[in-house]
C-alpha cells in the first residue's frame, strides 16, 4: 500500500508532525493516553487536535514502516524544513520515547530511521 493513496493534500506542517510523531509513539504497537498528551502538547494547530491525531493514526497504522519512512522524507521536501525545526522534532521525538517511562527498541530503531530521513539531503 502506497502513501499516495492516502489523500495527504490538506497537511499543514502540524500534520507532519503528528505523523512523526505517532510513528514515534506507535513503533511498539502500544500508543497510550501518555504519549498522546505528549504529542499534543507540541503541535500549535489551533484546530481540532483530538480529530486530526485520529486522521493520522489511521494512516500510521496502516502503511508499512518503510513507506512511514518514506513519506517522512518527502514531506520534509515538500515543507522545506530549516535545520532548527529538524532539531525540534528530533528533540521532541526523544520527549515522546521517555514519556511513557519504558524505551522499547522498536522506538529506538524507528527513532534512527526517522532522524535519518529528515538528515538526508
Amino acid at each position: 500500500m502506497a502513501a499516495e493513496q492516502f489523500n495527504i493534500s490538506h497537511w499543514s506542517k502540524d500534520h507532519f508532525f503528528i505523523f512523526t510523531f505517532l510513528c514515534i509513539a506507535d513503533s511498539d504497537n502500544s500508543l497510550d493516553e501518555i504519549e498522546l498528551l505528549e504529542i499534543a502538547k507540541h503541535i500549535s494547530t489551533t484546530e481540532n487536535v483530538p480529530a486530526i491525531l485520529n486522521e493520522v493514526h489511521s494512516i500510521v497504522r496502516i502503511l508499512p514502516e518503510e513507506y512511514r519512512i518514506g513519506l517522512i522524507q518527502h514531506q520534509k521536501h515538500a515543507f522545506n524544513f530549516t535545520e532548527d525545526e529538524i532539531e525540534h522534532v528530533l528533540c521532541t521525538i526523544e520527549e515522546i520515547i521517555l514519556a511513557d517511562t519504558s524505551i522499547e527498541r522498536e522506538e529506538i530503531a524507528m527513532y534512527s530511521k526517522i532522524k535519518k530521513a529528515l538528515k538526508s539531503v
